[in-house]
C-alpha cells in the first residue's frame, strides 16, 4: 500500500527521475507531468461517476433490477476515462514524450478502480438492508456519494501536485488538500450515519479503503509498469 500522505516525495523522484533523463528543457509543466496529472483527474472523476451510479443504485435498488441502468452508467465513465486517457498520451507524444510507458493503459486502471469500488459498496452495505429499509438505502446511497467525492479531491489534488512538484517540494499543499478532502468526507459521514437502521462501516474505515484505491492509481500512473 502507497499512502497518499507519503507518496509525494517518491512521485517526485520517480517522474523527476523521467524528465532528467529526457534531456528537453519545456516552458511551464514538462509534458510528462501535465500528461500524468490529466491522467490522474480523469481517474478520480471516473472513481466518483462509478460511485455515484452506487449511489443511485442503493437509494432504490428495486427501480434497477439486476443493476443494468447502474453499469450502463459505470461503463460510459468508463469509456470516458478511456478516452481521455489517450488524448493526454496524445498530447504528450506531439511534445515528443511518450507517456504511455510512464503508466499503467486506462483500460486497467478503470478496471481496477471499478473492481475496488465494487468491492467498497459491499463493505459499506454488509449491514444495511437497502432493499427493505428506506433508512438504509438513504443512508448507503449518502456514504457512497460522499466516498465518492472522497475519491475524486484525494486524485484531484495528486494530479495538481505532479503537475507542478517544484511548487511543492516538501509535499506539505498536498497533505493539506487531502486533509480537506477527508475532513470534508467526514462531515458528510457524519450526516448521514445517524441515518442508517443498521451499522455502517466506521468513518476511518471507508477512508482507509478509498484512500487505498487512490495511493494504487497514483503508484500505477508514475512507475512504469
Amino acid at each position: 500500500m502507497h499512502s497518499t500522505k507519503n507518496i509525494a516525495a517518491a512521485v517526485a523522484f520517480t517522474v523527476a527521475g523521467a524528465l532528467a533523463l529526457s534531456g528537453t528543457a519545456h516552458a511551464g509543466a514538462y509534458p510528462t507531468n501535465t500528461c500524468v496529472s490529466l491522467k490522474q483527474k480523469a481517474a478520480g472523476k471516473f472513481c466518483s461517476s462509478a460511485a455515484k451510479a452506487w449511489s443511485k443504485y442503493h437509494a432504490n435498488p428495486a427501480a434497477d433490477p439486476g443493476g443494468a441502468t447502474r453499469d450502463a452508467a459505470i461503463g460510459a465513465a468508463r469509456n470516458k476515462l478511456d478516452s481521455t486517457w489517450l488524448k493526454a498520451e496524445a498530447k504528450a507524444t506531439k511534445k515528443n514524450v511518450d507517456c504511455a510507458v510512464t503508466t499503467v493503459d486506462g483500460s486497467a486502471a478503470g478496471a481496477d478502480i471499478e473492481a475496488e469500488l465494487a468491492t467498497l459498496q459491499s463493505a459499506v452495505t454488509a449491514s444495511l438492508d437497502t432493499t427493505g429499509s428506506s433508512d438504509d438505502a438513504k443512508c448507503a446511497s449518502k456514504l457512497l456519494g460522499a466516498a465518492g467525492k472522497l475519491c475524486s479531491g484525494l486524485l484531484k489534488s495528486q494530479a495538481k501536485h505532479i503537475k507542478a512538484l517544484a511548487k511543492d517540494t516538501t509535499g506539505a499543499i498536498l497533505a493539506g488538500s487531502i486533509q480537506k478532502s477527508v475532513d470534508k468526507f467526514n462531515s458528510l459521514y457524519a450526516k448521514a450515519a445517524p441515518l442508517c437502521a443498521g451499522t455502517p462501516p466506521a468513518s476511518v474505515d471507508i477512508v482507509a479503503d478509498v484512500d487505498a484505491t487512490a495511493d494504487e492509481l497514483v503508484f500505477d500512473t508514475t512507475t512504469s509498469p
